[in-house]
């Protein structure tokens, strides 16, 4: 866990606490409560975040939500088993490109959401294409690569976490509906007829 408030608050008040016992007693409390947190914020089946994380988030610059194309195939053609091993290792590629203060966890079924602290739109985008082409690289018990849609938003003034997550979500809608394994970045909304002004990448 990053968002470690409640306990920097407990453990500042630890030194006015002369009873040597007590004050252990808190320091276990506290840590147990941590790793009771932290457990509850972990997705089982990949060992990264779940969507719990984002409670949690106070920093943020850009928001990448990516969907792993034609899941349901590889589950009816191959398994509910290999299915899990595509979960792991999109999983496993997203943190390998992201660093230690971004946020990568598993959104919802076959969909993955992270959050960057203090990089651009530009970098986001290389490690995305970075991601891409390191799963298209790999094959899993079939002739057919993974391939992701994603969809990036980027931090404006003034808007909240829950804002720029539906507007990679918008970006994302138009990578699955625009032929699969692409990258649209969202812009912004035009103010004359109301519509997204999308920034296509291709990879």
């Amino acid at each position: 866990m990053k968002d470690n408030n409640y306990i920097d608050v407990i453990t500042s008040k630890l030194d006015n606490i002369a009873d040597d016992d007590l004050k252990n007693a808190i320091i276990k409390l506290v840590d147990e409560r941590n790793r009771l947190i932290e457990t509850l914020n972990i997705d089982p089946l990949t060992g990264i975040y779940n969507r719990r994380i984002l409670d949690h988030i106070r920093e943020y610059t850009s928001v990448v939500i990516c969907d792993i194309d034609n899941f349901k195939e590889f589950n009816d053609k191959s398994g509910h088993q290999v299915g899990d091993l595509i979960l792991q290792l999109v999983a496993k590629t997203l943190v390998d490109n992201c660093r230690c203060n971004d946020f990568v966890c598993r959104y919802g079924g076959d969909e993955f959401l992270l959050v960057f602290c203090g990089a651009d739109e530009d970098t986001v985008i290389k490690r995305m294409n970075d991601v891409s082409k390191s799963l298209t690289d790999t094959f899993i018990c079939s002739k057919k690569p993974v391939t992701l849609s994603i969809g990036i938003s980027s931090y404006k003034n003034g808007c909240t976490l829950s804002e720029i997550i539906s507007e990679a979500d918008k970006a994302l809608y138009l990578s699955k509906h625009d032929g699969k394994n692409t990258i649209t970045c969202y812009n912004e909304i035009q103010s004359e007829n109301n519509s997204l002004k999308i920034k296509k990448i291709t990879k």
